[in-house]
Protein backbone atom coordinates (compact mmCIF):
# COMPACT_ATOMS: atom_id res chain seq x y z
CA UNK A 1 0.00 0.00 0.00
CA UNK A 2 1.22 3.19 -1.12
CA UNK A 3 1.76 5.51 2.05
CA UNK A 4 0.50 8.89 2.02
CA UNK A 5 2.03 11.47 0.95
CA UNK A 6 1.69 15.37 1.86
CA UNK A 7 2.83 17.61 -1.13
CA UNK A 8 3.55 21.61 -0.57
CA UNK A 9 3.29 24.57 -3.07
CA UNK A 10 5.66 24.59 -6.16
CA UNK A 11 5.41 27.75 -8.52
CA UNK A 12 1.70 27.59 -7.17
CA UNK A 13 1.17 30.91 -9.08
CA UNK A 14 1.62 29.19 -12.73
CA UNK A 15 -0.39 26.49 -11.70
CA UNK A 16 -1.51 23.66 -13.89
CA UNK A 17 0.47 25.18 -17.01
CA UNK A 18 3.86 24.53 -15.25
CA UNK A 19 2.82 20.95 -14.60
CA UNK A 20 5.82 19.54 -13.47
CA UNK A 21 8.00 22.21 -14.36
CA UNK A 22 9.89 22.19 -10.86
CA UNK A 23 10.74 18.64 -11.38
CA UNK A 24 14.57 17.64 -10.52
CA UNK A 25 16.08 15.64 -12.63
CA UNK A 26 17.66 12.62 -10.92
CA UNK A 27 19.28 8.92 -10.90
CA UNK A 28 17.62 5.53 -9.94
CA UNK A 29 21.50 5.64 -8.10
CA UNK A 30 20.39 8.60 -6.29
CA UNK A 31 16.91 7.37 -5.66
CA UNK A 32 18.45 4.69 -4.09
CA UNK A 33 21.23 5.76 -2.59
CA UNK A 34 21.54 5.66 1.56
CA UNK A 35 19.89 9.16 3.40
CA UNK A 36 18.01 9.81 -0.05
CA UNK A 37 14.68 11.77 1.17
CA UNK A 38 12.28 12.86 -0.93
CA UNK A 39 10.92 16.63 -1.53
CA UNK A 40 7.49 15.38 -2.33
CA UNK A 41 6.44 19.23 -2.18
CA UNK A 42 4.84 19.80 -5.58
CA UNK A 43 0.96 19.99 -5.37
CA UNK A 44 0.57 19.80 -9.30
CA UNK A 45 2.62 16.69 -9.65
CA UNK A 46 6.45 16.15 -9.99
CA UNK A 47 8.89 16.47 -8.26
CA UNK A 48 11.95 14.62 -10.14
CA UNK A 49 12.69 13.63 -13.70
CA UNK A 50 14.14 10.49 -13.75
CA UNK A 51 15.36 7.87 -17.02
CA UNK A 52 15.74 4.66 -17.67
CA UNK A 53 14.79 1.32 -19.61
CA UNK A 54 11.32 -0.11 -18.88
CA UNK A 55 11.01 -3.62 -17.97
CA UNK A 56 7.52 -4.79 -17.70
CA UNK A 57 8.16 -8.45 -16.44
CA UNK A 58 7.34 -8.71 -13.72
CA UNK A 59 5.85 -5.48 -13.02
CA UNK A 60 6.84 -2.52 -14.36
CA UNK A 61 10.41 -0.91 -13.50
CA UNK A 62 13.18 0.91 -14.87
CA UNK A 63 16.81 -0.45 -15.43
CA UNK A 64 19.43 2.32 -15.24
CA UNK A 65 21.80 0.53 -18.03
CA UNK A 66 20.65 -1.77 -20.96
CA UNK A 67 22.51 -3.60 -20.04
CA UNK A 68 20.11 -5.08 -17.46
CA UNK A 69 17.27 -5.20 -19.30
CA UNK A 70 16.33 -9.13 -19.30
CA UNK A 71 19.47 -10.42 -17.56
CA UNK A 72 19.10 -13.68 -15.67
CA UNK A 73 21.11 -13.03 -12.50
CA UNK A 74 19.99 -10.94 -9.84
CA UNK A 75 20.08 -6.55 -10.13
CA UNK A 76 22.00 -4.53 -8.24
CA UNK A 77 19.76 -1.97 -5.85
CA UNK A 78 21.09 0.96 -7.32
CA UNK A 79 19.69 -0.06 -10.96
CA UNK A 80 16.45 -0.52 -10.79
CA UNK A 81 13.74 2.08 -9.72
CA UNK A 82 10.24 -0.01 -8.99
CA UNK A 83 7.23 1.91 -10.48
CA UNK A 84 4.55 2.09 -8.16
CA UNK A 85 1.60 0.21 -8.62
CA UNK A 86 -1.51 2.09 -10.17
CA UNK A 87 0.85 4.95 -11.50
CA UNK A 88 -0.48 7.48 -13.54
CA UNK A 89 2.57 6.91 -15.92
CA UNK A 90 1.41 5.56 -18.83
CA UNK A 91 -2.06 7.12 -19.01
CA UNK A 92 -0.17 9.93 -20.76
CA UNK A 93 2.75 8.91 -22.78
CA UNK A 94 3.04 12.02 -24.95
CA UNK A 95 0.88 14.35 -26.24
CA UNK A 96 -1.81 13.28 -28.55
CA UNK A 97 -0.84 9.37 -27.46
CA UNK A 98 -3.42 8.43 -24.69
CA UNK A 99 -4.01 4.99 -23.02
CA UNK A 100 -1.14 3.60 -23.76
CA UNK A 101 0.05 0.28 -21.78
CA UNK A 102 3.23 -0.06 -20.62
CA UNK A 103 4.43 -2.70 -23.26
CA UNK A 104 4.19 -0.56 -26.06
CA UNK A 105 7.68 1.35 -24.50
CA UNK A 106 9.19 -1.93 -23.24
CA UNK A 107 12.41 -1.79 -23.83
CA UNK A 108 12.90 1.49 -24.46
CA UNK A 109 15.23 4.24 -22.76
CA UNK A 110 12.26 6.47 -21.42
CA UNK A 111 12.02 9.64 -18.96
CA UNK A 112 9.27 10.53 -16.75
CA UNK A 113 8.29 12.95 -14.05
CA UNK A 114 7.02 12.11 -10.60
CA UNK A 115 7.37 11.51 -6.80
CA UNK A 116 9.59 9.15 -5.00
CA UNK A 117 6.92 7.05 -2.86
CA UNK A 118 7.01 3.65 -1.16
CA UNK A 119 5.06 0.47 -1.72
CA UNK A 120 4.76 -3.66 -0.92
CA UNK A 121 6.17 -5.43 -2.94
CA UNK A 122 4.41 -8.54 -4.23
CA UNK A 123 6.68 -11.13 -3.34
CA UNK A 124 7.55 -10.08 0.66
CA UNK A 125 6.30 -8.41 2.91
CA UNK A 126 9.79 -5.72 2.68
CA UNK A 127 8.62 -2.09 1.29
CA UNK A 128 10.43 -0.90 -1.65
CA UNK A 129 11.36 2.31 -2.51
CA UNK A 130 9.20 3.03 -5.99
CA UNK A 131 8.24 5.93 -8.16
CA UNK A 132 4.77 6.90 -8.29
CA UNK A 133 4.63 8.80 -11.70
CA UNK A 134 2.48 11.42 -13.32
CA UNK A 135 3.98 11.16 -17.00
CA UNK A 136 6.13 10.12 -19.46
CA UNK A 137 7.92 13.20 -20.43
CA UNK A 138 9.51 12.14 -23.33
CA UNK A 139 10.77 8.52 -25.10
CA UNK A 140 14.35 8.81 -26.01
CA UNK A 141 15.19 8.24 -29.44
CA UNK A 142 16.68 4.94 -29.47
CA UNK A 143 15.28 2.07 -30.50
CA UNK A 144 14.59 -0.51 -28.52
CA UNK A 145 15.68 -4.15 -28.41
CA UNK A 146 12.29 -5.68 -29.19
CA UNK A 147 9.15 -4.36 -28.84
CA UNK A 148 6.85 -5.34 -26.28
CA UNK A 149 3.11 -7.50 -26.65
CA UNK A 150 0.72 -9.65 -24.85
CA UNK A 151 0.49 -10.06 -20.99
CA UNK A 152 3.77 -11.92 -19.51
CA UNK A 153 2.74 -15.01 -18.68
CA UNK A 154 1.86 -16.63 -21.99
CA UNK A 155 -1.35 -18.38 -22.44
CA UNK A 156 0.29 -21.33 -24.65
CA UNK A 157 -2.74 -23.55 -24.89
CA UNK A 158 -4.92 -20.79 -25.99
CA UNK A 159 -2.49 -19.88 -28.61
CA UNK A 160 -1.86 -23.17 -30.00
CA UNK A 161 -4.25 -25.97 -28.92
CA UNK A 162 -1.73 -28.64 -30.65
CA UNK A 163 0.91 -28.03 -28.53
CA UNK A 164 -1.18 -29.19 -25.55
CA UNK A 165 -3.04 -32.01 -27.34
CA UNK A 166 -1.85 -35.11 -25.48
CA UNK A 167 0.42 -37.61 -27.64
CA UNK A 168 -0.92 -40.69 -29.27
CA UNK A 169 2.09 -43.01 -27.69
CA UNK A 170 4.28 -42.15 -24.60
CA UNK A 171 7.70 -43.55 -23.66
CA UNK A 172 8.38 -44.61 -20.24
CA UNK A 173 12.53 -44.43 -20.87
CA UNK A 174 11.80 -40.83 -20.86
CA UNK A 175 12.41 -38.39 -18.11
CA UNK A 176 12.66 -34.57 -17.21
CA UNK A 177 13.42 -32.47 -14.55
CA UNK A 178 12.32 -28.73 -15.54
CA UNK A 179 13.49 -26.41 -12.88
CA UNK A 180 12.93 -22.44 -12.08
CA UNK A 181 13.70 -20.96 -8.69
CA UNK A 182 14.10 -17.27 -9.28
CA UNK A 183 15.03 -15.09 -5.69
CA UNK A 184 12.87 -11.93 -4.83
CA UNK A 185 11.76 -8.83 -6.36
CA UNK A 186 12.23 -7.63 -8.99
CA UNK A 187 13.97 -10.89 -10.20
CA UNK A 188 10.63 -13.38 -10.48
CA UNK A 189 10.16 -12.84 -13.80
CA UNK A 190 7.33 -15.00 -15.56
CA UNK A 191 9.42 -15.67 -18.32
CA UNK A 192 10.62 -18.34 -16.43
CA UNK A 193 7.43 -19.95 -16.24
CA UNK A 194 6.91 -19.58 -19.37
CA UNK A 195 10.14 -21.48 -20.52
CA UNK A 196 9.25 -24.04 -18.58
CA UNK A 197 5.61 -24.65 -19.92
CA UNK A 198 7.05 -24.54 -23.20
CA UNK A 199 9.65 -27.02 -22.74
CA UNK A 200 7.02 -29.29 -21.19
CA UNK A 201 4.70 -28.87 -23.87
CA UNK A 202 6.79 -29.99 -26.44
CA UNK A 203 8.47 -32.55 -24.19
CA UNK A 204 5.08 -34.25 -23.89
CA UNK A 205 3.30 -33.60 -27.51
CA UNK A 206 6.30 -33.78 -30.09
CA UNK A 207 8.23 -36.32 -27.92
CA UNK A 208 5.85 -38.30 -25.85
CA UNK A 209 7.67 -37.76 -22.22
CA UNK A 210 5.17 -39.06 -19.93
CA UNK A 211 3.30 -36.43 -17.71
CA UNK A 212 4.15 -38.80 -14.61
CA UNK A 213 8.14 -38.79 -15.41
CA UNK A 214 8.48 -34.70 -16.07
CA UNK A 215 8.94 -33.07 -12.45
CA UNK A 216 8.75 -29.44 -12.41
CA UNK A 217 10.02 -27.54 -9.93
CA UNK A 218 9.10 -23.77 -9.85
CA UNK A 219 9.84 -20.65 -6.89
CA UNK A 220 7.33 -21.63 -4.25
CA UNK A 221 5.78 -25.03 -5.53
CA UNK A 222 2.34 -23.14 -6.79
CA UNK A 223 1.35 -23.14 -9.91
CA UNK A 224 0.66 -19.33 -11.92
CA UNK A 225 -2.18 -18.05 -11.49
CA UNK A 226 -2.64 -18.52 -15.47
CA UNK A 227 -5.41 -20.56 -17.53
CA UNK A 228 -4.33 -22.46 -20.11
CA UNK A 229 -1.09 -23.81 -19.18
CA UNK A 230 -2.26 -27.61 -18.07
CA UNK A 231 1.68 -27.93 -16.57
CA UNK A 232 1.67 -28.98 -12.92
CA UNK A 233 3.72 -28.01 -10.18
CA UNK A 234 5.39 -30.37 -7.74
CA UNK A 235 8.01 -29.35 -5.99
CA UNK A 236 9.31 -25.69 -4.63
CA UNK A 237 12.41 -24.43 -5.27
CA UNK A 238 14.24 -24.83 -2.35
CA UNK A 239 16.61 -27.58 -0.68
CA UNK A 240 13.76 -30.05 0.11
CA UNK A 241 12.05 -29.54 -3.32
CA UNK A 242 15.32 -30.39 -5.29
CA UNK A 243 15.65 -33.30 -3.32
CA UNK A 244 12.85 -34.53 -3.29
CA UNK A 245 12.16 -34.03 -6.95
CA UNK A 246 15.23 -36.06 -7.83
CA UNK A 247 14.50 -38.88 -5.47
CA UNK A 248 11.32 -38.93 -6.94
CA UNK A 249 13.33 -39.21 -10.75
CA UNK A 250 15.46 -41.81 -8.90
CA UNK A 251 12.48 -43.92 -8.65
CA UNK A 252 11.06 -43.74 -11.37
CA UNK A 253 13.99 -44.67 -13.42
CA UNK A 254 14.67 -47.24 -11.32
CA UNK A 255 11.27 -48.83 -11.72
CA UNK A 256 10.59 -47.74 -15.04
CA UNK A 257 10.89 -51.28 -17.48
CA UNK A 258 14.16 -52.44 -18.91
CA UNK A 259 15.72 -51.05 -21.73
CA UNK A 260 18.68 -49.70 -23.31
CA UNK A 261 18.06 -46.02 -24.27
CA UNK A 262 16.97 -44.36 -21.61
CA UNK A 263 16.93 -40.64 -21.27
CA UNK A 264 16.75 -37.94 -18.88
CA UNK A 265 16.49 -34.15 -20.26
CA UNK A 266 17.66 -31.32 -17.01
CA UNK A 267 16.24 -27.85 -18.16
CA UNK A 268 16.99 -24.93 -15.70
CA UNK A 269 15.83 -21.14 -16.13
CA UNK A 270 16.49 -19.31 -13.43
CA UNK A 271 18.85 -16.90 -11.89
CA UNK A 272 22.22 -17.48 -11.46
CA UNK A 273 25.51 -16.65 -9.92
CA UNK A 274 28.56 -17.11 -7.95
CA UNK A 275 30.35 -17.53 -5.15
CA UNK A 276 34.49 -17.39 -4.26
CA UNK A 277 32.93 -18.76 -0.23
CA UNK A 278 32.82 -22.14 -1.60
CA UNK A 279 35.40 -24.98 -2.66
CA UNK A 280 37.56 -23.50 -4.78
CA UNK A 281 38.15 -25.56 -8.73
CA UNK A 282 40.07 -24.84 -11.36
CA UNK A 283 37.86 -23.08 -13.28
CA UNK A 284 38.52 -19.97 -15.23
CA UNK A 285 37.53 -17.19 -12.22
CA UNK A 286 38.76 -19.08 -9.08
CA UNK A 287 35.03 -19.74 -8.31
CA UNK A 288 31.87 -21.64 -8.14
CA UNK A 289 28.49 -21.01 -9.93
CA UNK A 290 25.34 -21.04 -8.85
CA UNK A 291 21.59 -21.50 -9.19
CA UNK A 292 19.22 -19.74 -6.58
CA UNK A 293 16.64 -20.92 -4.49
CA UNK A 294 13.21 -19.44 -4.60
CA UNK A 295 13.26 -15.82 -2.12
CA UNK A 296 16.24 -17.49 0.62
CA UNK A 297 19.04 -16.11 1.56
CA UNK A 298 22.48 -17.91 2.46
CA UNK A 299 23.92 -20.85 0.19
CA UNK A 300 22.29 -21.20 -3.06
CA UNK A 301 21.75 -24.31 -5.57
CA UNK A 302 25.96 -24.93 -6.14
CA UNK A 303 27.19 -26.80 -9.31
CA UNK A 304 28.84 -29.22 -6.68
CA UNK A 305 25.45 -29.97 -5.80
CA UNK A 306 23.77 -29.91 -8.45
CA UNK A 307 26.27 -32.51 -9.96
CA UNK A 308 25.56 -34.43 -6.86
CA UNK A 309 22.37 -35.29 -7.33
CA UNK A 310 23.27 -36.19 -11.51
CA UNK A 311 25.55 -38.58 -9.77
CA UNK A 312 22.96 -40.32 -7.71
CA UNK A 313 21.01 -40.91 -10.90
CA UNK A 314 23.96 -42.30 -12.52
CA UNK A 315 24.25 -44.69 -9.52
CA UNK A 316 20.64 -45.75 -10.25
CA UNK A 317 21.55 -46.33 -14.28
CA UNK A 318 25.23 -45.43 -15.39
CA UNK A 319 23.72 -46.21 -19.38
CA UNK A 320 21.16 -43.64 -18.90
CA UNK A 321 21.74 -40.52 -21.28
CA UNK A 322 21.58 -37.56 -19.67
CA UNK A 323 21.08 -33.98 -21.63
CA UNK A 324 21.34 -30.84 -19.67
CA UNK A 325 20.23 -27.34 -20.82
CA UNK A 326 21.57 -24.20 -18.44
CA UNK A 327 19.99 -21.23 -19.68
CA UNK A 328 21.10 -19.30 -15.99
CA UNK A 329 23.70 -16.74 -16.04
CA UNK A 330 27.39 -18.03 -15.79
CA UNK A 331 25.73 -21.27 -16.18
CA UNK A 332 29.16 -22.24 -17.80
CA UNK A 333 30.46 -22.90 -14.71
CA UNK A 334 27.95 -25.79 -14.80
CA UNK A 335 29.75 -27.87 -17.64
CA UNK A 336 33.11 -28.73 -15.57
CA UNK A 337 30.90 -29.92 -12.22
CA UNK A 338 27.84 -31.93 -14.40
CA UNK A 339 30.21 -33.76 -16.60
CA UNK A 340 30.37 -37.05 -16.72
CA UNK A 341 29.82 -40.30 -18.75
CA UNK A 342 26.60 -40.09 -20.78
CA UNK A 343 26.02 -36.76 -20.56
CA UNK A 344 25.50 -33.70 -22.70
CA UNK A 345 25.54 -30.25 -21.06
CA UNK A 346 24.81 -27.30 -22.55
CA UNK A 347 25.01 -23.45 -21.10
CA UNK A 348 23.48 -20.70 -22.62
CA UNK A 349 26.81 -18.38 -21.26
CA UNK A 350 30.11 -18.64 -20.47
CA UNK A 351 30.91 -19.42 -16.07
CA UNK A 352 32.14 -15.42 -16.20
CA UNK A 353 29.24 -13.98 -18.08
CA UNK A 354 25.14 -13.01 -18.36
CA UNK A 355 22.29 -14.72 -20.08
CA UNK A 356 19.18 -12.60 -21.26
CA UNK A 357 15.54 -12.86 -22.14
CA UNK A 358 14.64 -12.78 -25.61
CA UNK A 359 15.58 -9.18 -27.04
CA UNK A 360 15.89 -9.75 -30.90
CA UNK A 361 12.43 -10.68 -31.95
CA UNK A 362 8.64 -10.57 -30.29
CA UNK A 363 7.17 -11.12 -27.75
CA UNK A 364 9.76 -9.19 -25.62
CA UNK A 365 11.04 -10.93 -23.09
CA UNK A 366 8.45 -13.47 -22.62
CA UNK A 367 10.56 -16.13 -22.99
CA UNK A 368 14.88 -16.71 -22.03
CA UNK A 369 16.72 -16.24 -25.24
CA UNK A 370 19.29 -19.03 -26.04
CA UNK A 371 16.41 -21.81 -23.88
CA UNK A 372 13.48 -20.42 -26.33
CA UNK A 373 15.58 -20.99 -30.08
CA UNK A 374 16.64 -24.19 -28.42
CA UNK A 375 12.55 -25.25 -28.02
CA UNK A 376 12.09 -23.96 -31.05
CA UNK A 377 14.87 -25.83 -32.45
CA UNK A 378 12.88 -29.04 -30.95
CA UNK A 379 9.51 -28.51 -31.60
CA UNK A 380 10.26 -27.61 -35.53
CA UNK A 381 7.69 -24.17 -34.90
CA UNK A 382 7.66 -21.36 -32.96
CA UNK A 383 5.31 -21.51 -29.61
CA UNK A 384 2.45 -20.12 -31.09
CA UNK A 385 2.38 -22.57 -34.06
CA UNK A 386 3.50 -20.60 -36.48
CA UNK A 387 5.84 -22.32 -39.06
CA UNK A 388 9.39 -21.81 -39.60
CA UNK A 389 11.14 -20.37 -42.59
CA UNK A 390 12.43 -23.23 -44.54
CA UNK A 391 15.58 -21.17 -44.53
CA UNK A 392 15.61 -21.59 -40.92
CA UNK A 393 14.77 -25.42 -41.15
CA UNK A 394 17.11 -26.91 -37.32
CA UNK A 395 17.04 -30.38 -39.02
CA UNK A 396 20.78 -29.64 -41.31
CA UNK A 397 21.50 -32.85 -42.22
CA UNK A 398 17.40 -33.61 -43.65
CA UNK A 399 17.57 -36.53 -41.62
CA UNK A 400 13.92 -36.12 -40.70
CA UNK A 401 14.83 -35.54 -36.94
CA UNK A 402 16.50 -32.61 -34.76
CA UNK A 403 19.31 -33.92 -32.95
CA UNK A 404 20.68 -32.42 -29.41
CA UNK A 405 23.99 -30.84 -31.51
CA UNK A 406 21.63 -29.25 -34.60
CA UNK A 407 18.83 -27.47 -31.75
CA UNK A 408 22.16 -25.95 -29.73
CA UNK A 409 23.40 -24.34 -33.12
CA UNK A 410 20.12 -23.27 -34.04
CA UNK A 411 20.10 -21.27 -30.55
CA UNK A 412 23.23 -20.26 -31.00
CA UNK A 413 22.74 -18.45 -34.31
CA UNK A 414 19.95 -16.46 -33.03
CA UNK A 415 20.67 -15.75 -29.58
CA UNK A 416 22.83 -12.86 -30.42
CA UNK A 417 23.77 -9.19 -29.20
CA UNK A 418 20.63 -6.77 -28.55
CA UNK A 419 22.87 -3.88 -29.67
CA UNK A 420 25.91 -2.82 -31.91
CA UNK A 421 27.96 -1.91 -28.94
CA UNK A 422 27.47 -4.78 -26.76
CA UNK A 423 29.20 -8.50 -27.24
CA UNK A 424 27.27 -11.32 -28.53
CA UNK A 425 26.67 -13.83 -26.30
CA UNK A 426 28.80 -17.21 -26.26
CA UNK A 427 27.40 -20.68 -25.53
CA UNK A 428 28.91 -23.89 -24.97
CA UNK A 429 28.70 -27.58 -25.39
CA UNK A 430 30.21 -30.33 -23.63
CA UNK A 431 29.50 -34.08 -23.96
CA UNK A 432 32.15 -35.43 -22.12
CA UNK A 433 34.98 -37.00 -24.52
CA UNK A 434 38.32 -37.81 -23.68
CA UNK A 435 39.66 -34.13 -25.68
CA UNK A 436 36.87 -32.14 -24.17
CA UNK A 437 37.98 -28.55 -22.54
CA UNK A 438 37.18 -28.66 -18.34
CA UNK A 439 33.91 -25.51 -19.86
CA UNK A 440 32.94 -26.90 -23.24
CA UNK A 441 33.46 -25.74 -26.17
CA UNK A 442 31.54 -23.15 -28.72
CA UNK A 443 31.37 -26.29 -31.25
CA UNK A 444 31.09 -24.26 -34.30
CA UNK A 445 29.12 -24.48 -36.99
CA UNK A 446 29.74 -26.45 -40.17
CA UNK A 447 29.31 -25.03 -43.68
CA UNK A 448 28.20 -28.32 -44.80
CA UNK A 449 25.48 -29.07 -43.56
CA UNK A 450 25.58 -32.63 -43.67
CA UNK A 451 29.24 -32.43 -41.47
CA UNK A 452 29.37 -33.52 -37.86
CA UNK A 453 31.90 -33.08 -35.34
CA UNK A 454 34.37 -36.48 -35.44
CA UNK A 455 34.33 -39.22 -33.20
CA UNK A 456 35.29 -38.12 -29.92
CA UNK A 457 35.63 -34.72 -30.22
CA UNK A 458 32.80 -32.29 -28.35
CA UNK A 459 29.35 -32.42 -29.99
CA UNK A 460 29.70 -35.73 -31.67
CA UNK A 461 27.44 -37.12 -28.84
CA UNK A 462 25.43 -34.53 -29.62
CA UNK A 463 24.98 -34.99 -32.85
CA UNK A 464 23.91 -38.76 -32.28
CA UNK A 465 21.72 -37.86 -29.59
CA UNK A 466 17.70 -37.07 -30.36
CA UNK A 467 14.51 -37.21 -27.81
CA UNK A 468 12.72 -39.10 -30.05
Amino acid sequence: MLKLKIFSFCLLALGLLLLGACAEKISIAEIKANGFTPKNNNPFGSDYEVRGYLVVDPVPFLVSDAYWFGINRPIPDSAYLLLAPGSRAFKVVKTGDTGVNPQKHEGQLVSIRGNVTTVQTPYDTLSETAFETNSVTGVVSQAPCCTGGGPNIVPLCSLNQSICTLPATTYSHKFALLYSGGKEFPLNYKRYWNDLVFMYHVLRSKYGFPAENIIVVYQNGVVESSLHSQMPVNHAANLTGVTAAFDEIKYKIQNAPPSNNKLLFVFTTNHGGQDNDQQIEDEQDKSDELLFWFNQSGTQLMDDAFDNFLDGIAIIDSNITTVGLYEQCHSGGFLKDCAGPNRINIAAASETADSYGLRTRQPCMRYDAFSYFFTVALYGKYHNGSSLAISDNPDRDGNGSVSILEAYWFAAERDVACRLNETAPTHFLDDDNNSSTPHGLDVPIPTNPNSKPAPGTDGFKASTTYLN
